[in-house]
């Protein structure tokens, strides 16, 4: 298969259930980021060589 065929091959690398075409909310990339602190605070952050933070 070449890039001409399937111009987005990434997308069968996909895990099921990932919808690639799904609305995002247009925001800065910080509030995401602040957002995902908040939302995900309680699970480590960098997991590296054995020790999370």
């Amino acid at each position: 298969m070449t890039s001409l065929e399937h111009p987005q091959p990434w997308l069968e690398h996909y895990p099921e259930g990932i919808d690639w075409s799904c609305e995002l909310t247009r925001q800065p990339l910080n509030d995401y980021i602040d957002q995902a602190a908040v939302r995900f605070r309680d699970r480590p952050a960098i997991d590296f060589l054995g020790r999370k933070t």
